[in-house]
């Protein structure tokens, strides 16, 4: 796999993969999380859990997931997960410039799900 930082015409990169274009589209029409499902569910993905998804149906309060992110694809199933489940109140807190990141690949809908947070180097306290 390459990583590498596209190259950008105004504010799309010249390259992005049809899932994303489509996911893109669709969350402006039926909202970000509905639209990973239903995308997933199109393209034949699916996504296993283990455990009790009516725990988290049924549960009323917040949910918090902890992730290391070394494949910065952990959101999606989580996302897939929580729309099965009708929980579609899901936020990522993430550094400031992924806000950024996440409206480019995937739009308005998508970074509209992120909090951004901003290392304290970057802050004015001491």
């Amino acid at each position: 796999m390459i990583h590498s930082e596209p190259e950008l015409t105004g504010s799309r990169p010249k390259w992005r993969p049809a899932f994303l274009r489509e996911i893109e589209t669709l969350g402006d029409e039926v909202g970000f999380m509905n639209a990973v499902r239903q995308t997933l569910e199109q393209d034949n993905v699916t996504v296993e859990v283990d455990g009790e998804l009516e725990q988290l149906r049924d549960h009323q309060g917040g949910i918090l997931f902890v992730g290391d992110h070394k494949n910065q694809w952990e959101f999606v199933a989580l996302i897939d997960m929580l729309s099965r489940i009708e929980r579609n109140d899901m936020l990522n807190v993430a550094k400031f410039y992924v806000k950024r990141q996440i409206h480019q690949a995937l739009g308005h809908a998508a970074s509209k799900l992120v909090i951004p947070v901003y290392p304290r180097i970057f802050s004015k306290r001491p």
